[in-house]
Parts: structure tokens; C-alpha cells; sequence
């Protein structure tokens, strides 16, 4: 799958929403992420929103690095399971790095 960025417009709340497709473990998805994030931070400028929400990845590869990137607050959410708590410790232990404040939300 060529990567690209999809600025998909309005949804349902009225916000505007950047999104990109990319292949799985593509080797510069790191990059793609930087390039979602700078594109939504010009659209919130131009939009006068506050407010930029980045959904990550799990596990704690270059892709979170970039999703991290300039990040206020980070909210894991996470399932109990060993799995989830694998990625859970690594992504809070990037934040405790950056010094980014973090939440945690179980999905049972």
C-alpha cells in the first residue's frame, strides 16, 4: 500500500480529522506520523481548535516517539492482558522520558 495523508473533512462533531493509510510495519510510518500530526496542528491552527487528539500505536517504536511528539497529556488505553500490559509499562515509561503527564484506562 503506497502511504499517503487523507484529510477526510468534517465529521459527525464538526472537526476536522487527518488521517493516513500505510503499509503495516512500513519502515518510515514514524514519518507518516509526523506528517499526520504538523498537518492537523496547521488545521487547528487555521480552525482555531485547542485541541489536537493523536491516536497511537501500541508498543513503543519510533511510530510512538512521533505520535508523542509536542503531546500535553498522554491517555493510554490498554486491555488487561499480558500483552497490554507490555505495552502499557513501555508507552508510560516514554511519557515518565518526555515528562508528559499520563492517564490510564482499562478496556475490559
Amino acid at each position: 500500500m503506497k502511504e499517503r495523508v487523507i484529510i477526510s473533512g468534517k465529521g459527525g462533531t464538526g472537526k476536522t480529522s487527518v488521517t493516513a493509510s500505510f503499509a503495516v510495519l512500513a519502515e518510515n510510518s514514524g514519518k507518516l506520523f509526523s506528517t499526520v500530526r504538523r498537518e492537523a496542528e496547521h488545521l487547528a491552527e487555521k480552525e482555531n481548535h485547542d485541541i489536537i487528539l493523536v491516536e497511537g500505536p501500541p508498543d513503543i517504536g519510533y511510530p510512538v516517539i512521533a505520535s508523542l511528539t509536542r503531546a500535553t497529556q498522554l491517555l493510554v488505553v490498554t486491555e488487561p492482558t499480558l500483552s497490554g500490559e507490555h505495552d502499557r509499562e513501555g508507552v508510560l515509561e516514554l511519557a515518565r522520558h518526555f515528562q508528559i503527564p499520563d492517564s490510564v484506562c482499562v478496556n475490559k
